[in-house]
């Protein structure tokens, strides 16, 4: 794969056109009013001065309007194309929008790639135009979004125990970050290790080193979500997690950045802790959606 944005012909991508650098930021007002759910869009607007060189965005017919259809596409190392899509459902029928989602080369259905969270009715339409369409085999993540205002993760307080004297909450720094992340990241895969270092040094972490090695830590996507939170099993039960989520939420927030995760719907615990971290529920459900491009 080309590690680059995507570089198509104009004519190849229609009805989506490419958003122009000095445009992109014209996408905020709009993903704005559509928040919570547009969140992981929103953040990427926000993050791609630091991905000019692997991010795109589109929108449908070149429109920047309050109704347009926007995606966002990241090049990455283990997931192939990371695809963020923004949409009104009243712009589109649910028989064009998939008529559009089958056609337009934009949307790679023949290679790897993974789409951020997405609505139940945007789903709906992904499953039929990649499963029903295309024949694909693809993974299909039920959960919601949990986030937090700006201003309220600004304002978090970080307090540490204070019977760890070598305790530190940092940020990760790359050599160690991408060791512990890409050992303990369940997802992680060939690719992976050159993935999170750029994301590494480009983006906010949080982690909770001892004795200047990493035992806790979280890291942002480049699509603006919170990921991979890990404590080693010897160090749980002890707020750790608590604390390298606090410290990523509020340098996320230093920086105008949502601070946002999916979680699983099944993950119980993982919900509480999100709740007991402070952060707002989205009451209806999203979807990751992965697909590996594996034969059975």
């Amino acid at each position: 794969m080309d590690l680059k944005p995507l570089q198509m012909d104009p004519l190849e991508i229609k009805p989506f056109v490419q958003v122009g650098e000095a445009d992109v930021p014209k996408l905020l007002p709009i993903l704005q009013k559509r928040l919570p759910y547009s969140v992981f869009a929103y953040n990427s607007v926000l993050m791609y001065p630091r991905f000019r060189d692997r991010m795109s965005f589109y929108t449908l017919h070149g429109e920047i309007t309050e109704t347009t259809w926007i995606v966002s596409v990241v090049v990455a190392e283990d997931y192939g194309l990371d695809y963020t899509i923004s949409a009104c459902q009243e712009k589109l029928s649910r028989d064009e929008a998939i008529q559009i989602l089958s056609d337009c080369p934009l949307f790679k259905w023949g290679e790897p790639h993974l789409i951020t969270p997405l609505e139940a009715w945007l789903t709906s339409i992904v499953f039929e135009v990649s499963v029903n369409k295309k024949g694909n085999v693809v993974e299909f993540h039920p959960a919601r979004i949990f986030w937090m205002d700006v201003q309220d993760a600004e304002n978090i307080e970080i307090l540490g125990p204070e019977d760890e004297p070598s305790l530190r909450i940092q940020s990760l720094d790359v050599d160690k970050g991408v060791a512990f992340m890409t050992s303990t990241w369940k997802f992680a895969k060939p690719g992976t290790a050159v993935n999170m270092t750029r994301n590494i040094s480009r983006n906010e972490s949080g982690a909770v080193y001892i004795g200047g090695e990493p035992v806790c830590a979280t890291m942002t996507m480049a699509f603006g979500m919170v990921s991979a939170l890990h404590t080693l099993p010897e160090h749980r039960q002890k707020g750790y997690a608590n604390l390298a989520m606090k410290f990523v939420f509020k340098e996320l927030a230093k920086n105008g950045i949502i601070p946002a995760t999916g979680v699983d719907i099944k993950n119980a615990g993982s919900i509480a802790f999100h709740q007991k971290l402070g952060c707002k529920m989205t009451q209806g459900l999203v979807h990751y959606v992965i697909c590996h491009q594996s034969e059975f």
